[in-house]
C-alpha cells in the first residue's frame, strides 16, 4: 500500500439549511422501466464548500440522488445510477431493500438525496485499477424513513466515507462505510428534497423490487426481480 495522499480539506460551519418541498407525487413502481431522477430543490443554494469542485465530490453529488431515487422506486436499474455507481454498492442497497420486505418491514423512502458535507478528499491506497479515493464527511443519520418525510430537528449527524475507483469502465462510487468517530460538530449540512415529492412505498412483495444487472449483461439480461 502507498501512504495516503491528502487532496483537500474544508472549513467547518455551524448551520443546517432545510429545503422546501414540492406538492406532487412519485408513484410506486408499476413497470420495469425506471423513472428519471427527480429534480432536487435547495432552499438556500446548493452545497458550495471548497471541496465541491473536486471530481469525486461531483461524482458523489450525482450518485446520492440516483441511489435515493432507485430506492424510492424499488428499481435499481436507473441509468443515472449505472453511470456513477458500481455493481457492488447497488447490489448491497438492493439486498437491503429485499431484507426489509422479507422481514415484513415497509420499504424506506428518501425525501431527497442523502445530505452530506465532505470534509476531506484523499487517496487511500492503490489497486491494479488505479487509486482508491476516499471522500470523508458528515451526513444526517436516519435520513430515509417509511414515511419519507424530512426528519425532525435536531438532526443526528454521523461520519461517512465514500470510496471511488476506476471500475466497470469509469470512475464510480465503489464502496461506502460508516465513520462514527468523526467529529461533525458545527459542520454545515445543506438539505435538498425531491420535486415531485416522493410518497411512501406501496411495495409489499420482493417480486416488486427490481435489482441491478451486471454491466456485462445489461444489453441482454432481464431485470432481477426479488432475488440476490
Amino acid at each position: 500500500m502507498r501512504p495516503r495522499r491528502f487532496l483537500g480539506s474544508t472549513a467547518i460551519f455551524v448551520s443546517v439549511v432545510v429545503a422546501v418541498t414540492g406538492c406532487s407525487v412519485l408513484n410506486p413502481r408499476t413497470e420495469t422501466t425506471p423513472k428519471p431522477v427527480p429534480l432536487v430543490v435547495w432552499e438556500n443554494g446548493e452545497p458550495s464548500g471548497e471541496l465541491e469542485s473536486t471530481e469525486y465530490v461531483q461524482l458523489l453529488r450525482k450518485a446520492l440522488p440516483a441511489l435515493a431515487a432507485a430506492t424510492n422506486q424499488s428499481n435499481f436499474t436507473l441509468p443515472e445510477a449505472y453511470e456513477v455507481i458500481a455493481s457492488n454498492p447497488l447490489s448491497r442497497h438492493y439486498g437491503a431493500a429485499l431484507d426489509r420486505v422479507r422481514g415484513d418491514f415497509s420499504p424506506l423512502t428518501y425525501p431527497g438525496p442523502q445530505p452530506f458535507t465532505p470534509t476531506k478528499v484523499e487517496e487511500a491506497y492503490e489497486t491494479d485499477d488505479g487509486p482508491v479515493i476516499e471522500v470523508t464527511g458528515c451526513e444526517i443519520f436516519d435520513w430515509a424513513s417509511v414515511e419519507g418525510a424530512v426528519p425532525s430537528t435536531p438532526f443526528t449527524v454521523t461520519g461517512k466515507v465514500y470510496q471511488f475507483t476506476n471500475i466497470e469502465g469509469a470512475v464510480k462510487l465503489s464502496a461506502e462505510k460508516g465513520y462514527p468517530g468523526l467529529d461533525c460538530d458545527g459542520v454545515e449540512i445543506k438539505i435538498g428534497v425531491f420535486d415531485p415529492v416522493p410518497t411512501p412505498s406501496q411495495v409489499t412483495d420482493v417480486e416488486q423490487i427490481i435489482g441491478p444487472v451486471h454491466p456485462d449483461n445489461r444489453a441482454s439480461a432481464a431485470p432481477r426481480l426479488g432475488d440476490r
